[in-house]
This record gives C-alpha cells, structure tokens and sequence, in this order.
C-alpha cells in the first residue's frame, strides 16, 4: 500500500467536510472505524486524524490502538461534545493534540501542516501543546465553519493554496462545480464576503506576517502575495488595516525593539 501524508479516521458521514482538507503536495487517506479494524496495521502516514464525533469512547480506544501500531506517528484526535476531562484523557492515550468540535477548516489545514513539518523535521518532542510554539503558515482573521457545504470549502482551499497566484471568478466556480452567478451568491451567503474579498484579506494578512517577520521590502511583499501593482496594494492594506505596509513595518519593529 503506498503511504499517505495524513490518514483520517472518522465516520463517513464527515467524509465529505474532509475531502475539502486538500493540502498541496500530500496525499490524504480516509477511513471509517469499521476500515480501521483491517487496514491499521498496514497503514503507513506522517499523521493520523482520529475524529470520533460524539463516539469519545470508540475515539480512545481507536487512539490507543493507533499508537500501539504506530508509537512514532503523531495523532490528531477530534471529538464533538468534549470536555477537559475528554482531553486529558485522549493526552494521556498519547494524542500529539485535541481539538473540539465544531473546528475551524482553515485552522485545521494549518494545524496539520504544522504536525507534518514538526513529524518530518525530526526534531519532534513530546508536548501536547506543541502547536502553540509552533509558527503558523498564516493566521486568519476569519473563522471558517463546518456547516459551508464541501462545494465552497474546496474553492476556499484552492483559494488558500493560490492567492498569491492570480485567482479569478471563473476559476473559482470550476472548482466549486457551479455556475458564476451561483458560485458567487451562494460564497457570499456562507462566508458573509465576496470570494474576491476574501482572497483580498488573506493577500494582505499574510503581507502583515510578511512585513512582520521578513526582510523584504514593500515591492516584494507585494508581488509575494499576489498583487502585481504595489500601488494597488498598499491602497488596499491601508483601507482594511488603517496603516500604510511601511507605517506597519515600522510599527512591528518598534515592537521588537522594545520587547
């Protein structure tokens, strides 16, 4: 069996919300927990995801079986109407980390990055809050929830995965299988933006983490995230941020200065 990146572990009725989970470069496997009695053993991966719903008990039982088969192999264990106590319990069963439901899909996308990279870093240690060290890809500064059909989260993936590439509305709406005016309408009714829009704020979040954290100029960091007119771009940071990309440099290194 050739191996997988990520192998996910959850009752088919999620199946659909995960096959929107597309991380460029990985090949993803899903399972029910009636295919993981027979396949577990022969299953190679970088990262389990166990996602258990509201089955707590069948999920640490499975995560327990997981890393008896697979010690080295980090698992991602997610659960609906959790607790603390559910936590702790899935920590101890030896889950690289937990999440409740319902989660964020584009969190969720960066999350697993995040795992993989530590997985294949080989310099993975053993905390179950690792993933607040960690830096992530881009954080965003809107949530994406669960209950946006799999049509839209796929264009919201694509989207992630190319926006600092040229991405346009007809493209889109190939991705999401519909027709343009009903791509855009039904985009709009789940995620409360136009899909330009919202490849616009993810373009000048990531310039904020850019301007922040690399030594890049203003030109650069335009043309990184997909803006091929910088005078366009530091028209749109300053309108969504209130700051000019240079006032924001600044700023953010003042900060440093004086930590």
């Amino acid at each position: 069996m050739n191996k997988e990146s990520v192998v996910i572990f959850a009752d088919k009725a999620f199946h659909g919300f995960y096959e929107s989970l597309s991380i460029k470069g990985e090949i993803i496997g899903m399972y029910s927990f009636e295919q993981a009695g027979s396949h577990l053993q022969e299953l190679d991966a970088d990262l389990f995801l166990i996602d258990c719903g509201i089955n707590h008990v069948q999920g640490l039982l499975l995560l327990k079986r997981t890393k008896r088969s697979h010690a080295d192999v980090p698992v991602l264990f997610l659960a609906a109407g959790g607790s603390e106590e559910l936590a702790v319990k899935a920590f101890r069963a030896g889950a690289r980390d937990y999440l409740p439901k319902p989660v964020d899909i584009l969190e969720l996308r960066s999350i697993i990055k995040s795992l993989l990279k530590l997985k294949r870093s080989s310099r993975e240690k053993r905390s179950p809050f690792m993933r607040k060290s960690l830096k992530e890809p881009t954080p965003f500064p809107f949530t994406i929830s669960t209950d946006i059909p799999p049509n839209i989260l796929k264009a919201i993936s694509y989207i992630e995965e190319n926006f600092s590439e040229k991405v346009n509305l007809p493209a889109l709406a190939r991705v999401a299988s519909l027709s343009l005016h009903h791509f855009c309408r039904k985009f709009k009714k789940f995620t409360g933006m136009t899909p330009m829009k919202f490849v616009t704020l993810l373009r000048i979040n990531r310039a904020k983490v850019l301007l922040a954290e690399e030594d890049m100029n203003i030109t650069e960091v335009s043309e990184h995230v997909g803006f091929s007119d910088s005078s366009v771009f530091c028209a749109r940071f300053k309108k969504l941020t209130g700051l000019t990309p240079r006032a924001f440099k600044k700023s953010t290194h003042k900060e440093k200065i004086t930590r």
